[in-house]
């Protein structure tokens, strides 16, 4: 496989690009990488045993909880990967003095060296948690009623909370994509040349041309998107903020090659994880992949089977149990008796294959 990547673009802070000459089992794997597994700063604050956060007081509205939830929503601008980010908390304390409704927004956060007890300046917080492009608003976090009687005080919050290294598989709030999608590319020819004979019938049925405009458009929306192009996808990409585009696509390539060099280590350290199958498959082999699902296994598979079936393999499957069940399963089968050492050197040379896939698309999207 030789991958192409064409229609590069940025425009309002979405990337777009189409892909080419590579299986969708790639694709998919740069898609749910991006989706759940590209580390960033957080606020963890579930499960309880490691809640980072600590409330000191809190009379508003909202419980702890509630606000636990919503601070672990709120993006942390931290791209420095060297970042001390285990010396630093976050710390916030508000009153309501006046006799209106105030917000407690990202505004209102400081950043604590819990080291040496200093605060970081203003300009650098507003640089962690900026204010919106387009309104100059920061997020709001918390609404504090005013002082409503001599009596009875407006409603305060303080409360601060550690800074960890978190990412979407393990809580969906720590997600650095808005968007993370991708579509088969429309063949226009093709798709062209279909609604010509469609239209013929139509026009033979005695469809009129208002009737035949208005079929046209229906059919644009679901049969046209059958005709598209083998292996080539249509790329959207939208960030949460901390992260340019570019870099969520390169580092989900970093990451998988990070996979791929942890499969091959563990295949070849490893001989226990490769087993004689227990099915009726002759010459077959079960293969075990710790901590790994579809992302890596599919990518393997698909390989293996591009290369080998029909030649040296007659069967390559790849399953993962249960979502909840922490391995996965590649089975393959052999038209001849083979050893342990000639299926690692199957797996990994298919590793190898994947790797330059990668490789090549690293090339494309690392910035400058």
């Amino acid at each position: 496989m030789e991958p192409v990547i064409s229609k590069l673009s940025e425009d309002e802070n979405v990337l777009k690009f189409t892909m080419n000459g590579i299986n969708v089992s790639f694709a998919n794997a740069l898609r749910r990488i991006m989706l759940a597994e590209v580390p960033t700063l957080v606020f963890r604050t579930t499960p309880h045993e490691k809640c980072l956060a600590t409330f000191d007081i809190n009379t508003c509205r909202l419980n702890n909880e509630l606000i636990k939830q919503r601070l672990s929503c709120i993006p942390i601008h931290i791209t420095d990967v060297d970042f001390p980010f285990q010396d630093y908390q976050m710390e916030v304390n508000k009153k309501n003095e006046s006799d209106a409704i105030e917000f407690v927004t990202t505004a209102d956060f400081k950043l604590k060296n819990i080291v040496t007890g200093n605060y970081m300046s203003k300009a650098e917080t507003d640089k962690i948690f900026p204010p919106n492009p387009l309104t100059g608003m920061h997020i709001d976090f918390v609404r504090l009623r005013p002082r409503i009687s001599s009596e009875i005080d407006g409603e305060q919050l303080k409360m601060s909370c550690r800074l960890d290294v978190g990412m979407a598989q393990q809580d969906s709030a720590f997600n650095v994509v808005a968007t993370c999608a991708y579509g088969n590319t429309p063949d226009p020819a093709k798709i062209k040349s279909e609604w010509t004979k469609k239209a013929t019938e139509l026009s033979k049925a005695g469809s009129t041309a208002s009737e035949i405009e208005f079929l046209h458009k229906d059919w644009l929306l679901l049969d046209a998107k059958r005709f598209f192009i083998n292996d080539s996808f249509d790329f959207t990409i939208e960030t949460v903020g901390p992260f340019t585009n570019m870099s969520i696509v390169y580092k989900a390539i970093q990451l998988m090659l990070k996979k791929l060099g942890k499969f091959k280590t563990t295949i070849e350290g490893e001989p226990g994880l490769i087993a004689k199958t227990a099915t009726t498959i002759e010459n077959g082999f079960d293969i075990t992949i710790p901590n790994e699902g579809y992302t890596l296994g599919k990518a393997i598979e698909f390989v293996l089977y591009n290369n080998h079936y029909g030649k040296a393999l007659t069967y390559c499957g790849f399953i993962k149990p249960h979502p909840h069940i922490d391995i996965s399963k590649l089975r393959v089968g052999f038209k001849e008796q083979i050893d342990t050492a000639t299926v690692v050197s199957f797996l990994t040379n298919a590793a190898d294959e994947a790797i330059k896939v990668f490789e090549t698309l690293a090339t494309i999207f690392k910035e400058k």
